[in-house]
């Protein structure tokens, strides 16, 4: 075995597989670990740089090199394959249907320097995936503070809406990613954008994953607490939906209106 690989590492056997899955199994470990020398052999053998690489015991994952190499972090696996002639541009064919690209599983994963060799290899910081979210999208809801600094600073539209309307700073409310929200809120991003489903806010989505902190820094920014949606739902209709006693004690005490009747 080559670059740095030793049997243990690779796991596969013929007796328990057919030729096919063997393969595939080999061309899944070696994205996932690293191993270039063993992946530039299968190249050279035939394997198609851009098919999709299906395991099947790993049937929703059906992702090519470049994106199992790109969630991974395996920075020189996705330089080697990128000049092997991968495109940067292709998409997953996961049963979510969300046909990302390598940058979204690259936000998720966050490798910045993985980021970085997509971006000059001309990929769009701005890409969307099937619900129109962008990496940075994706960064904010995982919590990837080096990913999302990244992408801001290379010029990812930081107000974008999704298909819900739901910008980056609204993922990072709702999945309670303090320091991500807070970055994004530095870096000018707007705090009173409402989604087009039911023009709920941040601090309807803070208020839902019981994160204090952001709304405390809501609140501090001038929002109010008596804020409704289209439905007439204020962010203490969504704290006690969701039974989050602190959030509701807090929200009562800055001033919600407690008797305030929804549609």
């Amino acid at each position: 075995m080559q670059n740095g690989a030793v049997p243990d590492d690779i796991v596969l056997t013929r007796s328990n597989s057919e030729f096919k899955d063997w393969g595939q199994r080999a061309l899944w470990e070696c994205a996932t670990k690293g191993h270039i020398k063993q992946l530039e052999f299968m190249l050279n053998c035939g394997i198609q740089v851009n098919a999709l690489v299906e395991v099947p015991h790993i049937l929703h994952e059906k992702l090519t090199l470049l994106h199992r190499d790109s969630y991974c972090g395996q920075v020189e696996v996705v330089r080697f394959i990128a000049n092997r002639g991968a495109d940067i541009n292709i998409r997953d064919a996961n049963n979510n249907n969300n046909n990302n690209t390598a940058l979204h599983l690259v936000a998720e994963s966050g490798s910045v320097d993985i980021i970085n060799l997509l971006l000059e290899k001309g990929m769009s910081v701005n890409v969307t995936n099937t619900n129109d979210s962008t990496p940075l999208h994706v960064s904010a809801q995982f919590g990837n503070i080096e990913a999302t600094k990244d992408l801001v600073e290379t010029g990812v539209a930081i107000n974008y809406t999704n298909k819900s309307g739901v910008t980056a700073l609204m993922v990072a409310a709702h999945c309670g990613k303090l320091e991500n929200f807070c970055y994004l809120t530095e870096m000018g991003a707007d705090i009173n954008i409402r989604n087009n489903k039911n023009n709920n806010t941040a601090l309807h989505y803070a208020a839902g994953s019981g994160s204090l902190d952001i709304i405390k820094l809501l609140l501090g920014k001038g929002m109010s607490a008596k804020l409704s949606n289209k439905d007439g739902f204020t962010p203490l209709h969504v704290s006690t939906k969701f039974g989050l006693l602190k959030t509701t004690k807090y929200l009562v005490g800055s001033g919600a209106a407690i008797n305030n009747t929804n549609k």
